[in-house]
């Protein structure tokens, strides 16, 4: 029997009096966190745009749709996980380029 896809959700607004949920995220207890109203949506539709642009990168003749880098590259391939790292920064600066990057919300 699968477990059931229950995340925790709430309100921008009551983030405050809702942190002490979002520690069941990290022990296992739940699977996502819902905060609604934590990012205007013409920003997400601003974010979504740029980032159809950077989304796509080759790596051995695969083409991924993805920004960033995966962890299981850290552990099998440190020199170009951080290569990855450091072009996943970049690529994020350029997407919440003069607008609210919500990184820096939590």
């Amino acid at each position: 029997m699968e477990k059931e896809w229950i995340p925790i959700e709430f309100e921008y607004k009551d983030l405050k009096k809702n942190r002490n949920k979002i520690s069941e995220i990290i022990e296992g207890k739940k699977p996502a966190v819902i905060i609604r109203n934590f990012y205007d949506l013409d920003l997400c539709n601003i974010v979504v745009n740029r980032t159809k642009e950077f989304s796509h990168f080759e790596n051995e003749n695969k083409i991924f749709k993805k920004i960033g880098v995966s962890l299981l590259s850290f552990i099998t391939k440190k020199s170009d996980y951080f290569a990855q790292a450091d072009a996943a920064r970049g690529t994020l600066h350029k997407i919440f380029e003069n607008i609210d990057d919500p990184r820096k919300k939590i």
